[in-house]
């Protein structure tokens, strides 16, 4: 009437029931509490093979609620509303189609062994769609931790490549910006170079164009200077004709009385 399978991802065992025996069996004393118990068992098992609380973490709260919680009514209640949550979830997980919420409802009042095939029908297809998926044994887990260790290691490994791959990335853009910026510097110091050469020619030929205009200064006062000697020299030659002429002619005229002194004792 049932089958076993183990849970993937644990040890334990989930049991694929008949649901016309679990109908049947409802009717047997105490069925209900250990079919709750078991299935809860079950849930929580696979929950926690799935790191995961959303399919309950103790099934011993879950048998105290309907057994005697079930004497004030409300936990027995709570637990059918939170039990249902919890297979349609292990449902998700699995890829199945989850329970009707209205058909859990009404076949819970109207006719609870047909509540509990229906519940149980719902966990046949998670454990039947888990069925061939083989346990994890702990050398199976040390060997999935190991390659999980090494997965994350490889990607640790790739992200520090990128990042000395940027980094260089980096250093080269730098290197590229410095060559640039020496390269402007020299560039710089050239173009002031070829200014303070250009400055030092212009000087040379004003400092020169200086030198000339000074020569031809010069060579002007000394034209000068020389044409004022020349006129000095011909004004000096000038008077000393004039006093030549000026004593020749005092000599002619001292010379013209005697003349006519010595003509007269001739008559």
């Amino acid at each position: 009437m049932a089958r076993a399978i183990t849970i993937p991802g644990t040890q334990r065992n989930a049991k694929i029931c008949n649901i016309i025996g679990v109908g049947a069996l409802a009717f047997v004393p105490f069925y209900n509490w250990i079919f709750w118990y078991r299935i809860n068992k079950e849930m929580a098992e696979l929950g926690r093979a799935k790191n995961t609380e959303e399919l309950g973490t103790s099934p011993g709260k879950s048998l105290l609620a309907v057994s005697l919680g079930a004497l004030i009514i409300v936990p027995a209640v709570m637990s059918f509303f939170s039990t249902h949550k919890r297979i349609v979830a292990a449902q998700k997980l699995a890829g199945q189609e989850p329970l009707n919420g209205w058909i859990s409802v009404i076949a819970y009042f109207v006719f609870s062994p047909a509540w509990l095939a229906y519940m149980q029908s719902g966990l046949n297809g998670v454990w039947e769609s888990m069925e061939s998926v083989p346990a994890t044994t702990p050398a199976a887990a040390i060997t999935e931790s190991a390659a999980h260790e090494e997965v994350v290691a490889a990607e640790v490994v790739a992200e520090e490549v990128v990042v000395e791959e940027v980094v260089v990335e980096e250093v080269v853009v730098e290197e590229v910006v410095a060559a640039e910026v020496a390269a402007a510097e020299v560039v710089a110091e050239e173009v002031v170079a070829e200014e303070v050469v250009a400055e030092e020619v212009v000087a040379e030929e004003v400092v020169v164009e200086e030198v000339v205009v000074e020569e031809v200064v010069a060579e002007e006062v000394v034209a000068e200077e020389v044409v004022a000697e020349e006129v000095v020299v011909e004004e000096v030659v000038a008077e000393e004709v004039v006093v030549e002429e000026v004593v020749v002619e005092e000599v002619v005229v001292e010379e013209a009385p005697a003349d006519d002194t010595d003509e007269a004792p001739r008559a």
